[in-house]
């Protein structure tokens, strides 16, 4: 069983996906940008509706 995610992994993601869509911007890459943007939305919602007291 893997670990249960906490609030730093999330926070984590979201940094690394903050790069990968910076890159695709300056390579020209929209429908890279469109994916990870919409990855981070994900995640920005996984982590607003999580009760982190009981993970």
């Amino acid at each position: 069983m893997a670990n249960k995610p906490k609030r730093h992994d999330i926070q984590l993601a979201k940094e690394i996906l903050k790069r990968w869509y910076l890159q695709a911007k300056y390579r020209g890459k929209t429908t890279a940008m469109e994916e990870t943007k919409r990855i981070y939305e994900l995640l920005q919602y996984f982590e607003d509706v999580t009760d982190w007291r009981i993970l």
